[in-house]
């Protein structure tokens, strides 16, 4: 027996792109086109893989929902980004690797991020064209210098006076990043190691 089935997905609901992701065996490679509209109100991260991978048509729409997905469900579509067309309410945090919030991001509009125990490489990974303006909030506790750093230069991104936990700055945070994160920062807790700072910093 061929693997011939086709689906043109333009309309499906989730139920029926569930039904479709179950039987994918059985569909042609390219053999779903149209538009496909992703979120989690119906489907688990092993079926947006599946709908994701090589039964899709390039050609096809895929855009995303991501207001209710869950880790596993936003490493499927970074996994499957080649496919993904738009990612709509987007908010990206600590729990996605560098490597997929920039997939992630590459492809969404309007995202927010929440910088609370991110790295270096995560908030470098932050591109300022795709969040929305004041859409990076969080807790700064335990980000180190490196991550400060990174942090300062998305300014134009963070919300006004948002930035909460404790805020540890070192000599390795340059005076004018310094300046910009304590413009950000609402928490009262934050401790400066002096050693090493020159005037600018001081």
């Amino acid at each position: 027996v061929g693997i011939t089935a086709t689906v043109a997905a333009t309309g499906m609901d989730e139920a029926q792109l569930a039904v479709v992701a179950a039987n994918v065996a059985k569909i042609a490679d390219a053999g779903i086109t149209g538009t496909v509209a992703l979120s989690t109100a119906g489907l688990t991260d092993t079926q947006i893989g599946a709908l994701l991978g090589t039964k899709t048509a390039d050609a096809a729409t895929v855009n995303v929902n991501a207001a209710a997905m869950t880790t596993a469900d936003l490493t499927a579509v970074s996994t499957g980004i080649a496919k993904v067309d738009a990612i709509t309410s987007l908010t990206v945090t600590s729990t996605q690797t560098a490597t997929e919030i920039g997939n992630l991001l590459s492809k969404a509009t309007d995202a927010s991020a929440v910088i609370t125990g991110m790295s270096a490489a995560q908030i470098t990974a932050l591109d300022n064209a795709k969040i929305v303006t004041g859409g990076i909030t969080g807790a700064v506790t335990g980000l180190d210098a490196a991550a400060l750093t990174a942090l300062a230069g998305k300014a134009v991104d963070i919300a006004a006076i948002s930035l909460t936990g404790d805020l540890a700055l070192t000599n390795a945070v340059a005076a004018a990043d310094i300046t910009t994160l304590f413009a950000k920062y609402v928490g009262i807790t934050a401790t400066v190691a002096a050693t090493g700072m020159d005037e600018a910093q001081l």
